[in-house]
């Protein structure tokens, strides 16, 4: 089963090796479906958090009371730079399940977190859903392929991001998930799969 200490394991590796990629998380919501968010990681150092448009400290601490169900890396060659960036040190800690407090039984409010930052002037907030779309194409190209190809579908992801940068070439680069979705389910399928996610790209 997958949980917090995926994902910390996931950034230790990529800080380790001073890795540029992005990491996706997906979770189970309270409305019983499936989310996801991602973390955007600069050559291990430097960490761009993105999680509902929340504030990056905001997001940590919702992101370690989520129901995780899958974790995924995708190596990347540029990132997405967020507003408001965070040390790798200073993610690790905040997401470490060692450091977590122990979880009440009984209904309470959330363990305090230390204070956010002051809320982000509207031309920023603006530039942060741009960013956040950008990365929610890419999960929902994913969600899509993973059931028709498995675990193949990341590789095929990878490659695709190699031949197509998403942040250079996001059209491109759907246009190759969509081509390959064909491959199992036909182009008529394949682009009813895939509509809802130009839908969002080009609005």
């Amino acid at each position: 089963m997958t949980d917090l200490q995926d994902l910390h394991l996931a950034l230790q590796l990529l800080a380790g090796a001073g890795k540029t990629a992005k990491v996706s998380f997906y979770h189970v919501g309270d409305d019983g479906k499936l989310h996801s968010g991602s973390i955007a990681v600069e050559q291990g150092q430097v960490c761009h958090v993105y999680f509902q448009q929340m504030p990056a400290l905001e997001a940590l601490a919702a992101i370690t009371r989520l129901k995780f169900a899958k974790v995924s890396s995708l190596p990347a060659v540029t990132v997405e730079i967020s507003p408001h960036p965070l040390s790798m040190a200073r993610v690790l800690e905040l997401l470490d399940p060692r450091k977590l407090p122990a979880p009440v039984i009984a209904a309470a409010p959330a363990a305090p977190i230390e204070p956010v930052v002051a809320p982000t002037p509207a031309p920023a907030a603006k530039t942060a859903h741009v960013f956040y779309s950008y990365l929610s194409m890419q999960d929902d190209a994913q969600a899509v392929l993973e059931p028709l190809f498995g675990i193949a579908a990341e590789k095929k992801m990878e490659e695709f991001a190699r031949l197509s940068p998403p942040m250079q070439h996001p059209q491109e680069f759907l246009e190759r998930c969509r081509q390959h979705a064909a491959m199992m389910v036909g182009p008529r399928k394949a682009e009813e799969l895939f509509k809802p996610i130009y839908d969002k790209l080009n609005s």
